[in-house]
């Protein structure tokens, strides 16, 4: 965690407890009319598929807004770090900030979001609700969003207007807080106005910069969320403020990962051997071979790999090939792949003293034997293993599926 000391003045006594951590003592001293007390009665909405939900608050979307509340107080920049990926939070944060200037009266109720996800973000602040008594208003009918013209500036002018303006581009807006998502992608944005900039990535090189600049720079560690997610889950019927309390508690507690080998004399012996015909069609491809060759072999070496490391069996990995976030390939196409590759290579010859493996085309040399012999096309594997000292049964029909 990462803090500008010119943060703390009038709020530094809530601070003095050093026992407590610091965002429960943030969050602790925040007022009937701050952020915290507004996000904690659940006024901010979000429409859903099934209707509209509260958006639930974690420790740390609190901690978050009461350091946005005392920067905004003092008129100073703040950089928010995320532990993970948070979603539309540069709108939800946009939207609790106004909706506290409404409540407040400020005359002005402006906020500006920089992204580059502008349609994403235009979207979610559509979705966005603020819960009365027996009612339900959108932010957009009482906040108004606008887009940025392509250069930047704002289509208004300097003129003043109640509501949110989004762009990727930042040129001079007539807003009076700017919320610069860095989530999304880059953005182009020096407001001269109180900014929040929201990160998920603590090497971004920006956070440097904005360092170098003074701006306070607020962080979690695993041992600070630790202290802060031990016992906190997720509210029934609602949608997470940023990072859902399930997945900040994985990040705070890790994952437990117990790892049992399992032997098999027979498919170690397959695996052995396997390696071993591919180290020998390596050796008779050569030192410089044909493109088609070497990527065949690449290619061929990978499906290996991923066939000894996987955790179960391959029938069962397939299952899930294809899905997010990994999208892996099935197991099922290494074989077509492979024996597809293989109707490329010409045939495996001698001529002399030097190999030759030859693809449609071009020969390529490799190292010197001693006897010749013919092998019909599409058997590399099985000539591979005729030519070298190596003798043993076939492999990798017994070792890839079908």
């Amino acid at each position: 965690m990462i803090v500008n000391p010119n943060m703390t003045g009038a709020g530094s006594k809530a601070l003095d407890n050093h026992d407590e951590p610091w965002d429960l003592a943030l969050t602790r001293r925040a007022d009937a009319q701050s952020l915290v007390a507004i996000g904690r009665e659940g006024r901010l909405t979000r429409q859903g598929p099934g209707g509209s939900v509260r958006v639930d608050l974690t420790t740390v979307d609190e901690t978050v807004l009461a350091i946005v509340d005392l920067a905004l107080e003092r008129g100073r920049d703040v950089a928010l770090v995320y532990p993970a990926p948070a979603g539309q939070v540069s709108a939800l944060l946009a939207g609790e900030i106004l909706l506290r200037r409404f409540i407040q009266g400020k005359p002005s109720q402006s906020v500006g979001i920089v992204t580059s996800d502008t349609t994403d973000a235009a979207r979610t602040w559509e979705e966005l609700g603020i819960a009365a008594l027996g009612s339900r208003t959108r932010v957009s009918e009482v906040f108004p969003s606008l887009r940025a013209l392509p250069n930047g500036e704002s289509p208004l002018g300097r003129r003043p207007f109640k509501g949110a303006l989004i762009g990727r581009r930042f040129v001079d807006w007539p807003v009076d807080v700017v919320v610069v998502d860095h989530l999304s992608g880059p953005v182009e944005a020096s407001p001269r106005v109180p900014t929040i900039h929201v990160f998920a990535d603590p090497l971004d090189p920006e956070l440097r910069r904005l360092a170098d600049q003074g701006h306070l720079i607020w962080g979690w560690s695993e041992s600070d969320l630790a202290a802060l997610v031990e016992a906190e889950t997720s509210a029934p019927s609602t949608v997470p403020f940023s990072v859902a309390a399930d997945r900040l508690a994985v990040i705070a507690n890790g994952i437990k990962t117990t790892v049992h080998v399992a032997r098999d004399a027979r498919t170690e012996t397959i695996i052995r051997r396997l390696r071993d015909d591919l180290r020998t069609a390596g050796d008779l491809a050569g030192p410089s071979p044909d493109f088609v060759v070497l990527k065949g072999l690449r290619v061929a070496w990978h499906h290996v790999s991923t066939l000894t490391s996987l955790p179960c069996r391959p029938s069962e990995f397939d299952r899930f090939a294809g899905l997010p976030p990994m999208a892996a390939r099935a197991t099922r196409t290494f074989e077509p792949e492979i024996a597809a590759w293989a109707t490329t290579l010409a045939r495996i010859h001698r001529t002399g003293p030097v190999d030759r493996l030859t693809t449609p085309g071009r020969a390529v040399a490799s190292r010197r034997r001693p006897r010749t012999r013919s092998v019909p096309a599409g058997s590399c594997a099985g000539a591979a293993r005729k030519s070298a000292p190596r003798r043993h049964g076939p492999a990798g029909a017994d070792f890839f599926p079908s």
